[in-house]
């Protein structure tokens, strides 16, 4: 089992974009599965790392799938377990999008995959993108 965690962090036009996801990844499975394990506090007070709890922000946590298939598909796996652990962010600097990139980023240092230029630029420009679209739209690659 390989534990990771990946980030996307950025300011740009005054607007915050950021999240963390951390994941364990056992390469070793027979059969995709992706699932989620999170028990964080969830809100606690203005300015506070959210960070998910069991229950709520099914946005933030349907993002982090999206970026975890999208992310062993690219990298070419057939079979791979992973379970989300952790998903942090800001309600002002997070959606769905932009912890599906995080989630992205987990996965590829985790398995020490590099991806090719043209998806890391398009998934980036994605999560640049992803404020002009309603806050929880579930991101689509």
């Amino acid at each position: 089992m390989i534990t990771s965690t990946g980030r996307f962090t950025r300011q740009s036009r005054g607007k915050g974009y950021g999240a963390v996801v951390t994941l364990t990844i056992d390469s070793a499975a027979t059969e995709t599965h992706i699932s989620l394990d999170c028990h964080g506090q969830g809100f606690r007070r203005q300015g506070y790392i959210e960070d998910v709890p069991e229950q709520g922000y099914d946005d933030w946590k349907q993002g982090a799938v999206v970026g975890v298939d999208y992310a062993l598909r690219a990298a070419g796996l057939e079979a791979c377990g992973v379970v989300i652990t952790k998903i942090e962010g800001l309600t002002t600097d997070t959606n769905p999008t932009i912890v599906a990139v995080a989630a992205m980023d987990a996965i590829w240092k985790g398995l020490g995959v590099t991806p090719p230029a043209d998806i890391d630029a398009y998934v980036k420009a994605a999560a640049m993108d992803s404020w002009n679209q309603p806050y929880d739209v579930t991101p689509h690659f």
